[in-house]
Formats: structure tokens, sequence, C-alpha cells
């Protein structure tokens, strides 16, 4: 028998593409469209371009949060005898299964930081940044089952930041990065070679990279007080997660012969090499009141040629002690993605001394060919557009930031889907199993947030960027 269920572990990573992030992060940056490589001046200058905290004048604290939702709405195609029928007929024909919904409701994610100039030349940062992404959960029996039933994934980045201006008009900036990454995966896998319900194993697996060192660099340049120009790279990030996968056949008629029905792992691995990201943008101030930015944002997932998951250690016995089978210790698994990018326009007007309003959208290509996106790998073209405040309150001490975001997703015909379920029954060779990807996909994104810094010290007089 060939049994290889960890492979489950490519949905969630392949999910790490553009789709992955429907927005980046920061309250005030999410209000811009993301668009904020050359305009950055809050604590998230560390994730968009760190030579930006050289526009903080005064200690700062950022606290803050958002929710972010997505809808998912997937019909699958199929050609077979229908299972909601009764009939049996001999020739094959076309039908569709119920379609299923995205129940993974919002997910909260946090953002926290601190910002302070040491010098006029110099400022220093510490916080937490973490991209806007989903939660995602379906029917645990429904047609999707075979490449999702739920996904959980967390991955932040925390750390220190400078920003250094060796002459008047040039900044410089560094942000050191300690990622964690947390993946729970669930999905089916099948003994049955036409989907038969009671060939379902259900797969689960867990895995954490609770240390991993990155960076980034930025440039700011300001030839005139009406031009920012800035540039951000961020090189490859090389996670290794750890963690433990389980095979659950209580709902398989091969129960009878197991000696038991969930089978564990409690050390596999996983290695995932995350591309590259060069981030640039152009921000004007026709007037001191506006500021107006154009970004473009390229991300290298070509370059992630295959996942591997490896330390595999599960071999399943019969109840008499009879060894059935073992999987497979190593599984490389092909990527397949293309390089992605966006575009990016956005800014913000002061409308009042304690108020400013900011605006922007971002269009955004796809990192997979229709026939890789499923309903576990939403990641087609799509459109974000968003729209925020500030409001600065005692004597501009405190700024309360609020944004909300909408995201649609192009819509997907899928006719050519290359996603099938992972067989592991005991015909060999191995029967070929049908697409399990095609059908009509829709999905829109959304989030919504709002933060509170608190800038120590009093203000000389409420100004715009100048």
């Amino acid at each position: 028998m060939k049994l290889a269920p960890f492979v489950l572990l490519l949905a969630p990573f392949q999910a790490f593409a553009g789709g992955f992030y429907f927005a980046d992060s920061g309250v005030v940056a999410a209000g811009r469209g993301g668009a904020f490589v050359a305009g950055a001046d809050t604590q998230f200058a560390q994730y968009y371009n760190p030579a930006g905290l050289i526009r903080i004048k005064r200690p700062t604290i950022n606290v803050g949060m958002s929710g972010v939702g997505q809808t998912v709405d997937f019909t699958r195609h199929a050609t077979g005898d229908d299972p909601s029928t009764e009939e049996n007929e001999d020739a094959l024909h076309e039908f569709d299964y119920p379609t299923v919904k995205n129940e993974g409701g919002l997910f909260a994610i946090p953002e926290f930081g601190f910002v302070a100039p040491v010098h006029k030349m110099v400022a220093v940062g510490f916080g937490m940044t973490s991209g806007f992404a989903p939660k995602y959960r379906f029917d645990p029996e429904g047609p999707q089952r075979f490449t999702i039933v739920e996904t959980g994934i967390f991955n932040f980045q925390v750390g220190p930041s400078v920003a250094v201006q060796p002459i008047k008009y040039v900044t410089i900036g560094a942000s050191f990065q300690w990622q964690i990454l947390r993946v729970q995966e669930d999905l089916v896998v099948t003994t049955a070679p036409n989907e038969n319900p009671s060939g379902d194993v259900g797969v689960r697996a867990t895995v954490w990279d609770k240390f991993t060192p990155s960076f980034n660099v930025g440039l700011l340049v300001e030839p005139i007080p009406q031009l920012s120009i800035g540039f951000c790279y961020q090189p490859q990030v090389k996670f290794r997660a750890k963690g433990e996968g389980s095979l659950d056949f209580s709902k398989n008629g091969l129960t009878a012969i197991l000696d038991h029905e969930v089978w564990t792992d409690d050390d596999i691995s996983l290695a995932l090499d995350m591309p590259t990201f060069i981030k640039s943008g152009v921000a004007v101030r026709p007037v001191p009141q506006l500021e107006v930015e154009a970004d473009f944002i390229y991300e290298a997932w070509s370059s992630l040629k295959s996942i591997e998951v490896t330390d595999i250690d599960v071999t399943l016995t019969t109840s008499d002690g009879s060894e059935l089978s073992q999987v497979p210790e190593t599984i490389s698994l092909p990527a397949g993605f293309n390089d992605s990018w966006s575009v990016r326009l956005g800014g913000e007007y002061q409308v009042h001394p304690m108020v400013e309003v900011r605006a922007g959208a971002m269009y955004e290509s796809s990192s997979l060919p229709s026939s890789g996106v499923t309903v576990a790998l939403v990641d087609t073209k799509k459109v974000v557009a968003s729209a925020g405040t500030s409001v600065h309150l005692i004597d501009d001490q405190l700024v309360i930031d609020a944004y909300g975001s909408i995201a649609p997703y192009q819509s997907l015909s899928i006719t050519d889907s290359t996603a099938k379920p992972i067989y592991v029954g005991l015909m060999d060779p191995p029967p070929v199993m049908g697409s399990v990807g095609n059908g009509e996909l829709k999905s829109l994104g959304f989030s919504f947030g709002g933060a509170l810094r608190w800038q120590i010290g009093k203000a000389s007089k409420m100004k715009a960027k100048l």
C-alpha cells in the first residue's frame, strides 16, 4: 500500500503565496491599500521600509488588533454517478456537488511595538508584524475534503529595527526578525478508488518553527520635501518546522483488520524556503496636507522548487501484529509556483488638525496557474480596496487609527485542475484518480481593525509629513 498522507502539508504552505496575505501588516498601512514603502511613518515601517522609522519624532507605543475573514464558495463539477441520486446508469454523466462554504469565521491578528528617536539622525524600534490572513474550515464530509477540511496558520515576526540618516536626504534602515510559524492542517485521504466515504482516512498535522532569523533592509531618499522614494529588500527565509501528525481510520472499512484506529507520528519535519521580496515606492506631497503614493511589490515564488516533508515514521500493523505498510520517510512535493507582483496606489489627507483620512487600492497577480488553484489554495488575481482614518487627541499624544478593506478575488471556472485525492489503498499499481478541483470558485476577503498610538511628550504643533 502506497501511503503518503502527510503530503497534506503542501496545501497550507502553498497558501503562503500572494493569495495568503490579501492585505499586509499594520492598521495605517492597510488603510492606504498597502502603499507604504515610501511614506512609512509608523512602527510598521519595520515591515514596509525600516528607513521610514526616521520620520517618527517622539517615542511612540503602538497597540492594535485586526479581524480578517474570507468567504469561499466552491461548487465542484464531477463526472460519474451522482451520489445525490439513487440512479445507477451505465453511462457516466456530469453533475455538480452541493456548494461548500468557508466557515472559518474571523481570525484575530494583534499588533504591538515601540519606536523612539535617539538622535535627530537615528531612530530605533521593536515590535511584532504579521500579514493579514484568514482562517479556513469546511464540511469534513463535503466534496472538498480531499483538499482541505481545516487550516490554521500563524506566522509573525518579532524584533528590533534601526534607521540611520548619514546625510540629510538619505536614510538607510534595517529590521532584524525572529520569525515564528505554526501550521495545523486537516484533510481526508482515501483507501477507495471511487471516493466512497467508507474509504476516508482523516489526516491531521501540526508543525512549529519557533525560531528562524531573517531581516530586511530599506532605503529612503527625499531630495525635496515634496518627494520620497523608498526601497526594501527581504531575502529568502528558510523555515524548518517540526511537529506531529495523525491518521484516523475510525470511519474506514480497514478498521476491522487494524490493531487500532488512530496512528500518530510525533516527530515529522518540514523544510520550506520562502522567496525573496522586493518593494519599491514613490510618494509625492503636492500640498502639505496631502500625500499620494504608488508602489510595486515583487515576490519571487518561482524559486520555491519543492517542499520537503521528512523524518516520517509511521508503520501500519494489523490486529495480529503483521506489518501492513510503512509511510515513506521523506516526501518531496513539487511546488509549481509563478512569480507574483502587485501594484498599489494610496494616500492620506489631513482634513483637520486632529483628523486624517486615507484610502487605497491594490491589484495582485496570482502565484498559481488556474489548474493549481483549489478551495485550499485560493490564490487568484485580486483587487483590494481600503479606507481608514486617524484621530489625534490629548494635544496629539493619543492617536486612534482605524481601517476597513474588501478584497474581491477573481472568480474561476476550473476545468483543468491537477488536484486529486491522495490514494492510500491496497491496489498495486494504484488506480488513476479523477480531479477533485474542477468547479466554480468564488471568494471575497475582508478585514478591519483599530490601533492606539501613545506619543510620549508634547507636540509643538500638528503638521503634515513635511
